[in-house]
């Protein structure tokens, strides 16, 4: 029997956990809950295509087919190759209301505290012209050669909040486990056929992927941008360092590379 959209709607908040409507709607970048709300109060209302844009965008294995007319799968699978680069029009930026940063040394102190919220201590800063996605980001220095020759030593990623089920094959990911063995938190991530499972892969073949349980993934960040401007001189302190990135910001922009 086919269901109607408002039902598909709340089949898709409750399989990527959010509580109710209004944290699904805080997730889509809606100040309010009441684009949403209104599909659920009346069946009959259909959904516009800034919505249907929103929900296949934060969900990448979300099937547009079915969320628009109930055939097929709900989810896809996920898909084995992801370099593709993609563009897309600066009028769709949105701003991230922070980026968080932490440098070498934070992100060493984030691994032995392994707190979700400790990056929120770091100072902040945001780019509306780049960041087009709703979210939580952090912009994390990378500080050793696992991720070679994609990911240079003392370049920078910003990278985007998301949840397990949300992981696309051969991404990059900032990646917070519960193992008190962890050596790096950049990775690329691959599947083991288990669902329960997944693989952490590095770009440099002199270091062997290892294997864990979904589980064990405290946090994970999608790696939304890459750059290797300078940002931090020897002889400054993070906060200042960040001063002078905000003066840069248009080498920021000239320096950013499109990772998708």
């Amino acid at each position: 029997m086919k269901i109607s959209f408002s039902e598909r709607l709340l089949l898709v908040m409750r399989k990527k956990g959010y509580k109710n409507i209004h944290e699904l709607s805080r997730a889509l970048g809606y100040s309010h809950s009441e684009k949403l709300q209104r599909l659920i109060r009346d069946p009959k209302n259909n959904p516009s295509f800034e919505i249907i844009s929103d929900l296949t965008n934060r969900f990448e294995d979300l099937n547009a087919n079915w969320l628009l007319t109930g055939k097929g799968k709900p989810f896809e699978s996920f898909p084995t190759t992801s370099d593709q680069l993609v563009l897309e029009d600066s009028e769709k930026y949105e701003t991230a209301s922070q980026i968080y940063v932490l440098n070498a040394k934070a992100v060493s102190q984030w691994l032995t505290k392994q707190d979700n919220e400790f990056y929120k201590s770091f100072p902040s800063f945001t780019i509306s012209e780049i960041i087009h996605r709703s979210g939580e980001y952090v912009m994390v220095q990378v500080a050793d050669d696992f991720m070679k020759p994609t990911l240079n030593w003392n370049s920078w990623i910003i990278c985007r909040k998301i949840l397990p089920e949300e992981i696309v094959e051969k991404k990059i990911y900032v990646v917070l486990l519960r193992s008190k063995n962890q050596d790096t938190i950049i990775h690329r991530i691959s599947f083991t056929g288990d669902d329960k499972k997944i693989v952490l892969e590095y770009d440099n073949a002199a270091y062997p992927p290892q294997k864990i349980s979904v589980k064990e993934v405290i946090e994970i960040f999608i790696m939304e941008y890459y750059f290797t401007a300078e940002f931090e001189p020897k002889d400054q302190g993070l906060a200042s360092s960040l001063q002078q990135l905000k003066k840069d910001i248009e080498k920021i922009k000239k320096d950013i590379r499109f990772k998708r």
